[in-house]
């Protein structure tokens, strides 16, 4: 398996997912969105645990900040950010990979 990216316990909120992107225009364009999805490893064909708006932090910096729902359940999950920009473009990070995130259990 990949290399864990963010590790978190069962109902954490921190840290906060933040990522510099190399993006093609700059993210604080006016009309640009950006959309967090974070979904099972197993299984991850049938569902979306989240998919939500990301905050833009600056021209090339993105973060979510997770709340104990996506936390709820112990497992490993893929997450990516959506870019749409202004004039109906859409990109994905990252590019050659997925973040690799797990979630354990809380004692």
């Amino acid at each position: 398996m990949s290399r864990v990216d963010y590790q978190f316990k069962t109902g954490d909120t921190r840290p906060v997912i933040e990522e510099r992107l190399d993006v093609e225009e700059r993210l604080t364009e006016t009309g640009t969105t950006v959309t967090f999805t974070l979904v099972p490893i197993e299984g991850r064909s049938q569902a979306v645990i989240k998919g939500a708006t990301a905050t833009i932090e600056g021209d090339e910096t993105v973060s979510y900040e997770l709340d104990s729902s996506d936390t709820s359940e112990a497992g490993e999950y893929f997450a990516t950010f959506e870019v749409q920009y202004a004039d109906g473009g859409v990109e994905t990070f990252p590019k050659s990979r997925y973040y690799y995130i797990r979630v354990s259990e809380d004692l």
